[in-house]
């Protein structure tokens, strides 16, 4: 006679290799699944969800509504048209322990379509001027390799190359510091360690 394991011992089974498999998990990957959770907001310029996945020191230097502000003006620019694609790419660096907390470097690519539209009332002759000047602008600023424009479509595809840092402590919860703003190497000089992350010299 065959017996059968009861349900409450299956479902316990099940459970104990869940926890197993959980507990298995290797850190980078732990990093990654939630990189990859923030980088989603951020492709749906879902801004308010994205704020609380960014390291919350970071705040102490930008309030939270000048950073949603700013993101807004950015993305929401009536005059371009911006769509932010997913990651990728994403490399997670090794992770360092620097006092209590645990930090990693992470690198990624990211794609993003800028429809470009010119303002009405300009003269023909004034939309291709501010065109130049916005094409110059993006391949001073991304590398003329990575910018390539539609002339039919008036759209840019650009490639950028990004690197954002990972903070937590414990190796569970992590939060980034992935804003793509000027100036925030100085913010990032405040909360990641020297011995981690140094801030550039600026000759003036």
């Amino acid at each position: 006679m065959k017996i059968r394991p009861s349900l409450a011992i299956v479902i316990c089974l099940f459970m104990a290799q869940f926890m197993f498999s959980q507990e298995e998990k290797d850190d980078k990957e732990i990093v990654k699944d939630a990189f990859v959770a923030y980088d989603g907001y951020v492709a749906k310029k879902d801004f308010e969800n994205a704020a609380n996945a960014i390291v919350p020191s970071f705040f102490e230097s930008m309030p939270k509504d000048q950073y949603l502000k700013m993101m807004g003006e950015i993305y929401e620019n009536p005059g371009m048209n911006i769509t932010i694609h997913p990651a990728e790419d994403i490399v997670i660096g090794d992770i360092q322990e620097v006092g209590e907390m645990y930090y990693a470097t992470i690198t990624y690519s990211c794609m993003k379509d800028i429809e470009y539209h010119a303002k009405k009332g300009d003269s023909p002759e004034k939309s291709r001027t501010k065109l130049s000047t916005v094409k110059i602008f993006f391949k001073d600023t991304y590398g003329a390799e990575n910018v390539m424009f539609n002339e039919e479509a008036s759209q840019f595809e650009i490639k950028t190359s990004n690197e954002a840092y990972a903070v937590s402590s414990n190796k569970i919860n992590w939060k980034f510091l992935a804003v793509d703003l000027d100036g925030m190497e100085r913010i990032y000089g405040k909360i990641l360690p020297e011995e981690y992350y140094t801030v550039p010299i600026v000759e003036e």
